[in-house]
């Protein structure tokens, strides 16, 4: 076999298709994503002013912002693909690449920075599939960063000054409400405050839900010690909400990572709304700042956070008459149960798994409580019982329910052997359980269904009052996996098919 010639190689990226598998992790477009990412960066560096400025005439949209600026690593690192000089677990923008995703929507980028130890600019643009750029000198003289970005899209909404205002309220509400906007000077997260602007257009503080029947500020304090870690707002409005408003939003540093139910079922579920500030959360998030990470010891941190925020979030529906009904909820796995029972008669296949009824024969107990009778190794022992043509002390038995099962006569016994057909109801358990961390509507643990409560479409039947209809669905699929890998979805036909005739 030749031996392979040893030779320099370079390793290539496709910067293009690289940025597209990227945008690919992100939850809402790329215009929000560049917004949000601009601004998050914009915070990283300290600014206390991030203003937006819409040019019509050049197809372009400025962000300028009065942060720390870059040094000169920094910018290098800035031009070269997923380099960051953040540290994981300091900062809310996306670790060197959100910058770079802006290219997808650009046909280039300019950018300018000046900080207390350098100042440069850069033209930044594409050349087939890979990124090139031209340094020159900055075009700012105060500490901060201005990027503007050349759109290939002419008619896109980053060119539209009312969306760029919705998308910042949309992802950094807490900094426009007055009293969150507080806690962030006081707990020195942004001690100068943070002010916007578009087209020179100041954007005020106000309230994030316009109709309210009742707001209330709750400090969220840890499990020990009287420091609040964070500050929620609760608010429930006095008409139904847009669906991405419903539900408390966990917020870090501003930005709106993720909306919970926490498992609960609180009335009036369309009507609720909140945001909490937990600036500790920052050490949690995901690479791309999309989620929390919950596994390992950062993702019980995250669960210990998350929890305390429950904690305060029921203890406001409680005050305010739209707590869960806990018979209710312990009452609905005990309902599933029987209907489970009766269902897996009909099905076979997932009888396999649990069972729908079991009879046993069960022997009798004489008048002193004593057994009758006793099985064993295929036979049972008796106390008495007699049969006409015994042979050497064994009975043949007519053939019954318990075929091949034989009678043994004792001479000590005098009361024949009696036994009584029992029927006990078998099936699974069902529990419902919050866990958010899990994808699955439904999975079986043991001999239960296990009915996930945070899942997001057990959410949306909450908000539908669909949530039985949901409960059963999920049971089924639980149950149908379980019973059938292969199968799981013929099986589950069968059975709703079989569960709507019943």
């Amino acid at each position: 076999m030749p031996s392979l010639r040893r030779k320099s190689r370079l390793s290539k990226v496709n910067t293009r298709h690289l940025l597209d598998d990227v945008a690919d992790s992100y939850r809402h477009s790329m215009e929000q994503t560049l917004v949000v990412e601009a601004v998050a960066n914009a915070l990283d560096a300290g600014a206390s002013s991030i203003s937006f400025t819409v040019d019509m005439k050049a197809h372009s949209v400025a962000v300028l912002d009065n942060g720390s600026g870059m040094t000169e690593d920094d910018f290098d690192r800035y031009h070269d693909l997923a380099e960051s000089s953040k540290v994981k677990g300091t900062g809310i923008g996306f670790a060197g690449l959100g910058a770079k995703l802006a290219h997808l929507l650009s046909s280039r980028i300019q950018t300018d920075t000046a900080s207390d130890s350098y100042s440069a600019g850069s033209d930044w643009y594409w050349q087939k599939d890979d990124l090139r750029f031209k340094t020159r000198r900055s075009k700012i003289k105060q500490n901060g960063t201005r990027v503007e970005y050349f759109l290939d899209n002419h008619k896109s909404d980053l060119l539209d000054p009312k969306w760029l205002e919705d998308t910042l309220l949309e992802h950094f509400a807490p900094l426009f409400e007055a009293e969150l906007s507080l806690f962030y000077v006081w707990n020195s997260t942004y001690p100068n405050g943070v002010v916007f602007h578009i087209n020179d257009h100041e954007l005020i503080t106000r309230p994030l839900i316009s109709e309210v029947d009742s707001t209330a500020y709750r400090d969220v304090l840890p499990r020990r010690g009287k420091k609040p870690i964070g500050k929620a707002i609760f608010v429930l409005s006095s008409t139904p909400l847009d669906e991405q408003l419903q539900g408390i939003a966990l917020t870090t540093h501003g930005k709106v990572i993720l909306r919970l139910g926490f498992g609960l079922t609180p009335a009036d579920s369309e009507r609720i709304t909140g945001w909490a500030e937990i600036p500790d959360l920052v050490g949690c998030l995901t690479l791309n700042k999309q989620d929390f990470i919950t596994h390992g010891q950062i993702g019980h941190r995250f669960r210990r956070l998350r929890d305390q925020v429950k904690l305060v979030y029921s203890e406001w529906l409680r005050d305010i008459g739209k707590n869960v009904d806990a018979q209710e909820v312990r009452n609905a796995p005990r309902r599933l149960e029987s209907e489970l029972a009766e269902l897996t008669k009909l099905v076979p296949e997932i009888d396999f798994l649990f069972g729908s009824r079991a009879k046993k024969e069960i022997p009798v107990r004489s008048q002193s409580g004593g057994m009758v009778a006793d099985e064993s190794q295929g036979y049972l022992l008796t106390e008495g019982g007699t049969a006409a043509g015994s042979k050497n002390g064994d009975i043949a038995v007519d053939t019954g329910p318990n075929e091949g099962v034989a009678l043994k006569i004792s001479d000590t016994g005098s009361i024949p052997v009696r036994k009584r057909r029992r029927t006990t109801r078998r099936g699974p358990q069902v529990r419902l359980v919050d866990e958010p961390d899990r994808s699955d509507i439904s999975w079986i643990d043991a001999e239960a269904v296990l009915i996930n409560t945070a899942h997001p479409a057990y959410t949306k039947a909450q908000r539908e009052g669909q949530v039985r209809y949901h409960q059963r669905t999920a049971a089924l699929i639980a149950l149908c996996d379980a019973a059938s890998e292969n199968t799981g979805l013929a099986l589950l036909r069968q059975a709703i098919s079989s569960w709507g005739k019943h």
